[in-house]
């Protein structure tokens, strides 16, 4: 009996027979190569698995986005953000044909979502000032269906202020921390600090193989005596390294075996994306009289674990990276999309407000 492997991305067909496949490994079976020979052989029958496995029912993907106007423009320091006094109507369609979202984006003077009624926010006495990407700024669902907006109907007490853009990393929220003053656009003078943070944002910080094919400039940042150094886009800093990694990510290697090396996140990585956290938190605290800050790892984080380095750092975390590790995590997604619905977004505030009333003493003590 023949064994057969399909290369179906080369489109080429090999035949080993089990006599032909015998001589084979015994000319290459030389002890230096006996560990390369066996991960080969695991590989190929990895793949020939998958590849016979049927595969599980999946949603309909998202094939494109529309928006009835632009909320988005180039920003010549933190890459890309959003167009002031915009309302835009987002609709993302499956490649069935059938709607994924439809959704009102309205962003405010100061080019944040608008959350609240015009007016509602400054009667309340604490701020809660949202950081992040699209997890935070709620694409596919509408404004009042945010994880600001339900943590904002939660705590009473908190005027939220949704501060996020989508597909931002850390570099561009550094950049956005950094060049801008939060205290003249919001009226309270004490209140949290919120980063939504999954961890993926390192890939965008350092501009890795998850980000550099789609994403606009990435604000590049460096470590330099142990210092945040600013250091253009990742694109124009870093020329040779963007192609090559554009390259790689378009080869074999990357789209069949998902191979990462050598564009892995490293430790060094890691330890400078504390570093910006920590001087984001004291940024922040410099411009009001009393804040609290608080990083959230969300549910969308497999990967890098910050947690260590957070301890470190001594950055107060809420880890929830876990949250959606139930049966019927589907119901609290976009169908086709993956980003969270309002209810995957109400589920996170729920989380979110209970450890702030836990922590009222240290979080929601500042209207005192």
């Amino acid at each position: 009996m023949q064994a057969l492997f399909v290369l179906t991305r080369a489109k080429a067909r090999v035949t080993l027979t089990p006599w032909s496949l015998r001589r084979s490994l015994g000319n290459m079976l030389k002890p230096k190569l006996v560990p390369y020979v066996l991960w080969g052989l695991a590989s190929l029958t990895g793949l020939q698995l998958s590849l016979a496995g049927e595969a599980p029912s999946q949603p309909s993907p998202v094939v494109s986005k529309t928006f009835s106007q632009p909320f988005f423009r180039p920003d010549p320091w933190t890459g890309w953000g959003s167009i002031p006094n915009v309302t835009s109507v987002a609709k993302a369609v499956r490649a069935d044909g059938s709607v994924a979202y439809q959704a009102t984006y309205v962003i405010d003077q100061f080019g944040r979502r608008s959350v609240l009624p015009d007016g509602e926010a400054a009667t309340r006495p604490l701020f809660l000032l949202n950081l992040g990407c699209s997890v935070t700024f709620g694409e596919g669902v509408n404004g009042d269906e945010t994880v600001t907006a339900h943590l904002g109907q939660m705590l009473p007490q908190l005027a939220p202020y949704n501060y996020a853009h989508p597909g931002w990393g850390l570099g561009n929220i550094y950049a956005q921390v950094d060049g801008t003053r939060f205290d003249r656009q919001i009226p309270q003078r004490r209140g949290v600090v919120i980063y939504l943070m999954p961890t993926y944002h390192i890939d965008r910080l350092v501009g890795g193989l998850g980000t550099i094919a789609w994403s606009g400039l990435l604000p590049h940042y460096k470590l330099e005596k142990d210092q945040v150094v600013r250091d253009g886009f990742v694109q124009t800093a870093r020329p040779w390294y963007t192609r090559a990694i554009r390259w790689y990510q378009a080869s074999f290697l990357h789209q069949r075996w998902q191979w990462r090396w050598p564009f892995e996140t490293s430790e060094e990585h890691l330890n400078l994306a504390c570093r910006m956290i920590k001087n984001m938190e004291t940024t922040i605290a410099a411009q009001f009289d009393k804040t609290r800050f608080l990083v959230v790892l969300h549910p969308h984080s497999d990967g890098n674990d910050l947690t260590p380095c957070l301890k470190q750092f001594n950055i107060t975390y809420l880890d929830l990276r876990t949250l959606l590790y139930v049966d019927n995590w589907a119901d609290f997604v976009i169908a086709g999309d993956g980003h969270l619905n309002s209810a995957g977004n109400r589920l996170v505030a729920e989380k979110i407000a209970s450890y702030l009333r836990e922590h009222e003493g240290e979080f929601l003590g500042g209207a005192n």
